[in-house]
């Protein structure tokens, strides 16, 4: 049965305070680290809900329901399998990702100034390597069939070590989007996940903020208050089991 608090979150609380104070201030320093765990916080029970259907659709031992039935007549000679499962849940999503998503996204340069100038040429290339260097063909059907199971998907955009534009894909059980009114009109996104440390201790770590559609970016801070362009540690959940 489905739960209210499986809908995504309101966000409009958290929007409001980083609106309200300025970037880099001191102010920014001490409360983003709290504004990223409420944002955390409220995202658990959906994050929740979309792993879970990930997992149904992975036909995961524990997520599927009919696994955990017992058989009718245990005792009988030969007992009724009730485990049998017909998995409609992926087949839908297959025959959706296959056959209506099954066009391709176009990638093109829409900037007519490069034709005045002769930089077409060299934008098409750039365009190209880019699809081919990120598999996106692939990609783009992953984030189809994604985005089919849990409703949303996330892509990373960041640069390699040698300065090249990457894409990877975040699934909607680690990234917290907010916006104002749809998640296709997003102001802030957030990627969060765990890892665990070589002694054995699990952390909850969020990257840094980016201000979607803006030139500026939302950096974290590490406990000193130093400027990070890596990620923010939010809470530490000690040994892991």
């Amino acid at each position: 049965m489905r739960k209210y608090d499986y809908e995504y979150p309101d966000y409009t609380a958290e929007l409001d305070k980083l609106n309200s104070f300025p970037k880099g201030s001191a102010e920014y320093v001490d409360e983003l680290p709290r504004v990223l765990k409420r944002i955390i916080e409220k995202h658990r029970f959906n994050a929740e809900h979309t792993k879970a259907l990930h997992n149904r659709y992975k036909v995961m031992d524990d997520a599927v329901p009919i696994f955990k039935r017992k058989p009718r007549f245990p005792n009988s000679v030969a007992p009724i399998n009730h485990k049998v499962n017909n998995d409609f849940f992926g087949e839908i999503v297959d025959f959706f990702t296959g056959c209506f998503g099954g066009l391709k996204y176009a990638y093109s340069d829409t900037d007519e100034s490069k034709r005045e100038t002769g930089d077409i040429g060299r934008a098409a290339k750039c365009l190209s390597d880019f699809v081919t260097e990120n598999t996106m063909r692939d990609k783009d059907n992953e984030v189809k069939k994604l985005a089919s199971i849990c409703g949303y998907v996330g892509r990373l955009m960041y640069h390699d070590r040698n300065g090249r534009e990457r894409v990877a894909i975040i699934p909607a059980y680690q990234v917290a989007v907010l916006s104002e009114d749809e998640l296709t009109s997003p102001l802030y996104g957030l990627r969060y996940y765990k890892t665990k440390k070589y002694d054995g201790k699990t952390e909850i770590v969020a990257d840094p903020i980016v201000v979607v559609g803006k030139d500026e970016e939302m950096r974290g801070f590490d406990s000193f208050g130093q400027e990070s362009h890596g990620a923010v540690v939010i809470v530490g959940q000690g040994n892991a089991e």
